[in-house]
């Protein structure tokens, strides 16, 4: 979460809808807080329109790195910087000794750079990628 409480939350939110914001960032400290309001309800039934984004506090970097040594190989659709990745989300295959092993990329992020090529042959504990982390934030409230 981003590290403000759900009763804080709604009160950023009323003071934007407030003063007619669309898009509001708050930063406390360590804590981080970015939303985009849509229209206003139609209903006091329908949920607060309020789009999930992600927040980047602080700034992290993982890099995924190969657990064996062998062959690099891309997946059908390569990843590429820019790509989300979830942390299940595959990277690649790493063929060794004629078996295919899948690298993960073990973080919730977007990949900004990838160290190797299709075919390229790694050591173990070679960087693979570099994943900037970003934690998903998502509200929904009734009104």
């Amino acid at each position: 979460m981003s590290g403000f409480t759900r009763e804080e939350i709604e009160e950023f939110v009323n003071l934007a809808r407030k003063h007619g914001l669309t898009s509001v960032e708050i930063r406390q400290g360590e804590k981080a807080l970015r939303f985009e309001l849509g229209p206003e309800p139609a209903s006091p039934s329908s949920k607060v329109a309020l789009i999930a984004t992600e927040k980047e506090t602080p700034e992290e970097v993982s890099i995924v790195r190969s657990n064996l040594v062998g062959y690099f190989r891309n997946l059908q659709t390569p990843i590429k910087p820019g790509d989300m990745v979830q942390e299940d989300t595959i990277i690649g295959i790493i063929e060794s000794l004629g078996l295919e092993n899948e690298i993960f990329a073990g973080v919730d992020g977007i990949i900004e750079e990838i160290f190797v090529v299709d075919g390229q042959p790694v050591e173990y504990g070679q960087p693979i990628a570099k994943i900037r982390k970003r934690t998903p934030v998502a509200i929904e409230t009734r009104e």
